[in-house]
């Protein structure tokens, strides 16, 4: 089976050959502009479940870009996202605003990738199928070829993020400007 984190897993997936993949930059970067530091070439990306609050921005930014959405249920999402922040802040409570926000930003973004022809669906469940992981890596890295023995290999690993990453914050700047506009 897959490691419990699919975004570290993603990022070590695509983190090959000529490709690099950033894991949950949007929790440590204080403004979309400065994304343009960390993904400035067309083989750069970011396995990031925060990524879909700014998904509108984002197109504005990098409107050539191919974009993956791992679909999973808003409270399964959650619960992760909490899981893993309260590890890191154990005062953290839940933030029914928060919830609510990315709910909303959630169902904007797969609205509007919808109508992309540069986006690809995938159902969370699906991602530790050999076959589905070859159509992502077409997809994503149409520019060179999957390395199966490695993937078959990442699959064996169990990957999660470093508890506390040295910058991350439970509530990034991002979305603190995110909240004060809703």
């Amino acid at each position: 089976g897959l490691p419990r984190s699919r975004t570290t897993w993603l990022a070590n997936l695509f983190t090959t050959g000529t490709s690099f993949c950033y894991h949950d930059l949007t929790g440590q970067i204080k403004s979309l502009g400065e994304l343009r530091r960390y993904l400035p070439a067309a083989n750069h990306g970011d396995a990031d479940s925060g990524l879909v609050l700014f998904y509108r921005e984002l197109l504005k930014i990098y409107p050539q870009s191919r974009w993956l959405f791992v679909q999973r249920d808003l409270d399964s999402s959650w619960t992760a996202m909490e899981s893993f922040a309260r590890r890191c802040h154990a005062k953290l409570k839940p933030d029914r605003e928060l919830k609510r926000l990315l709910g909303i930003k959630m169902m904007e973004a797969e609205k509007l990738a919808r109508d992309n022809p540069r986006t690809m669906f995938v159902d969370y469940h699906k991602l530790g199928d050999i076959e589905q992981i070859k159509r992502i890596w077409k997809h994503l890295t149409p520019f060179q070829q999957i390395n199966i023995p490695r993937v078959k290999l990442l699959q064996t690993i169990k990957m999660e993020p470093v508890p506390c990453p040295e910058r991350f914050e439970p509530m990034p700047e991002l979305v603190k400007g995110l909240l004060c506009q809703s």
